[in-house]
């Protein structure tokens, strides 16, 4: 699902559908500067529907929070940023794994939600 423009409540109900199931979340919030900001407005949105989202920022070990998450958000913004803390953080890898095992993706305004 693409969704382009909006706050993401305009396209809350689609990400829950594709969230079904999913209990724990991984926010990927590189792409902004205040992580700890998107990954709030996240777990606000989705918490009511029994969706924990978790900014990837703080596991010590991401690879692995990747690697066992329900579901991954990554944050739009810069791209450039996000690429580059990705590469740093050695998550392009996980990260595509992670996606290409989804059964579904779907992009909301500033995220790529993968669901496995």
């Amino acid at each position: 699902m693409l969704h382009a423009g909006g706050d993401i409540a305009s396209a809350a109900e689609e990400i829950l559908e594709h969230f079904r199931g999913a209990r724990r979340a991984v926010m990927i919030p590189y792409a902004v500067k205040d992580h700890d900001r998107i990954t709030t407005r996240f777990n606000e949105r989705f918490a009511a529907q029994g969706l924990e989202v978790t900014g990837l920022h703080r596991f010590d070990d991401p690879v692995t929070a990747v690697a066992e998450a329900d579901a991954i958000i990554v944050s739009g913004g810069n791209s450039f940023r996000l690429v580059h803390a990705l590469h740093t953080l050695s998550l392009i890898d996980p990260v595509r794994a992670a996606i290409t095992a989804a059964i579904k993706v779907t992009r909301p305004r500033h995220a790529v939600v993968a669901v496995r």
